[in-house]
């Protein structure tokens, strides 16, 4: 069972200076397992609930520390070298 940590990420990672920056990017995991998707017949209802249409393509993650972006593919293979455009992109965003 995973474990869930109540609190800020603004706080979590607010820093001071260069060194702490890099020391939180450091607390980045290296990878997250996506959630897959899987066919059914009805979609459960209620307020709980959230849903995405599968789309056919690349199911990926972008991993962003400091300066260093990178898109993961579910298997966990750094697919950034294949995507230039959208790691651009990825590393104009204020995080």
């Amino acid at each position: 069972m995973s474990r869930v940590v109540k609190r800020s990420a603004v706080r979590a990672f607010k820093t001071s200076g260069p060194s702490k920056l890099r020391d939180a990017a450091s607390l980045l995991p290296r990878w997250v397992p996506p959630q897959l998707c899987r066919p059914v017949e009805i979609a459960p209802s209620g307020p709980q609930w959230l849903h995405e249409i599968k789309l056919d393509g690349f199911r990926m993650a972008a991993r962003i520390a400091g300066a260093r972006v990178q898109l993961l593919t579910r298997t966990a293979l750094d697919w950034s070298d294949k995507y230039p455009s959208v790691i651009a992109a990825l590393a104009t965003l204020p995080v």
